[in-house]
């Protein structure tokens, strides 16, 4: 385990193979034969029909110049046993051992077990939303499946209509500036797999494994007889933190669905995720200008931007729970022509909102302004900073610590919408 990741093994066998392979030819004294010959050239075949010319650049990019000065022995250009021979041998044992420090380095991993009573469905769609700006919200939905219905398939971790969009994204954003044109880098996230069943058949109920049926109905009448209030799924809707995608929380949300919650991971609009893909194909990726303005100093600009930022994505998280819990009483075309339905089938008394970071923040907000509509707030390590005022005060109700030494003047800008004395931009030294 690499801090919860494992590696692939088919990947794992396929790059160790490769190095053997190369390097035997490498330090082949004298002139090849034709089974090194081979030896060189199988590899080199594998690696490209299973990673391409740079999915496993680790591989592939060192290996090229070996292939290269290789060849010049093989077909005679220099002597066996000459001053080139032996720089030749030197070059390409140096890029062996390149390429076998960038595969340590960079290797091809996935998630760890999740372990749960239940298989994991997912699917993939644009979720119709109302009274939002945007009339579709992108959206990932991981439920729970029998574990007797079928067995467990493998999905990419990244959206693979996306995944290159989002590897040049993330490079673009995080990466040092001169690595900020090498999208390829992080193509080894492609050979991640989630142990989930692309549009499996949901759970009828927690109930749904006992063989008892009531009589007389049948359908979703039979369902919700069957199920009862109690057996019923709880339900989940998670929102991203900064740089963040649905996908990259994927550990969190295939655990919850793995123990009997269905989950709404969206990606938001504003500006947040790393990218997202809108109902029409385009693909908006993470903006900067915000963050632009931290760095040149100005930090109530800053957060203010943060916190409309926050009220945006407040107002998309409520749209998409409203659209989430309606999935209990009608279908939507999107899940109809997947073979799925989670009619009558959702327990909306029991929606949680959880979120980390920035989707910590998002979390509490919608709590704030909508108590009713959920059942708990999760938010892990939440920026508070980043929750608008009216939550804030809310939150950090003054009145509760006013007999003790704590204070509270509204955080870093203080409360824009307050009085001057709510706001230490304002006070008098």
């Amino acid at each position: 385990m690499l801090g919860g990741l494992i590696p692939i093994k088919s990947r794992f066998i396929l790059d160790l193979g490769t190095i053997i392979c190369i390097t035997n030819c490498v330090l082949v004294p004298g002139s090849p034969t034709y089974f090194h010959t081979v030896l060189l050239i199988i590899p080199c075949v594998v690696t490209f029909f299973t990673a391409g010319l740079l999915d496993r650049w680790t591989i592939s990019l060192p290996f090229a110049p070996i292939f290269v000065l290789q060849c010049s022995r093989y077909f005679h250009f220099v002597s066996p046993i000459s001053w080139a021979a032996l720089t030749i041998k030197i070059m390409s044992l140096s890029m062996v051992i390149l390429a076998t420090l960038l595969s340590i380095l960079f290797p091809a991993v996935q998630l760890g077990e999740v372990k749960g009573k239940y298989n994991i469905g997912v699917i993939d769609l644009q979720l119709p939303v109302k009274g939002f700006e945007r009339e579709h919200v992108s959206a990932r939905i991981l439920y729970p499946c029998s574990k007797n219905d079928e067995d467990v398939a493998s999905v990419s971790y990244l959206i693979e209509e996306t995944n290159d969009q989002l590897c040049a994204a993330m490079m673009r954003t995080a990466a040092p500036p001169p690595l900020r044109g090498l999208d390829f880098m992080l193509n080894v996230w492609k050979f991640a797999k989630l142990p989930l069943i692309r549009n499996g058949k949901p759970l009828d109920g927690l109930n749904s494994d006992t063989e008892e049926q009531v009589e007389g109905v049948q359908g979703e009448e039979q369902i919700q007889k069957k199920n009862g209030e109690s057996g019923k799924i709880p339900m989940a809707i998670y929102s991203h933190g900064l740089t963040g995608t649905a996908v990259l929380y994927s550990y969190q949300t295939m655990n919850l669905a793995a123990n009997g919650t269905v989950v709404l991971a969206i990606d938001h609009t504003d500006g947040s995720a790393m990218g997202v893909q809108h109902v029409d194909g385009s693909f908006h990726t993470f903006d900067e200008s915000i963050g632009a303005l931290s760095l040149r100093g100005k930090m109530l600009e800053y957060i203010l931007a943060r916190r409309k930022q926050t009220d945006y994505r407040t107002r998309e998280f409520l749209a998409a729970a409203e659209s989430f819990l309606e999935l209990n009483k009608k279908n939507i075309r999107e899940l109809e022509d997947a073979g799925i339905s989670f009619v009558g089938k959702l327990k909306t008394d029991d929606l949680s909102a959880m979120g980390h970071s920035f989707g910590a923040a998002t979390a509490l907000t919608a709590c704030g302004r909508k108590s009713e509509m959920f059942s708990c707030c999760i938010s892990h390590d939440p920026a508070i900073d980043w929750v608008p005022d009216d939550v804030r005060r809310e939150l950090f109700n003054t009145e509760r610590v006013k007999e003790t030494e704590m204070k509270y003047n509204g955080g870093t800008c203080g409360f824009e919408s307050g009085s001057k004395k709510d706001s230490p931009e304002k006070k008098k030294p």
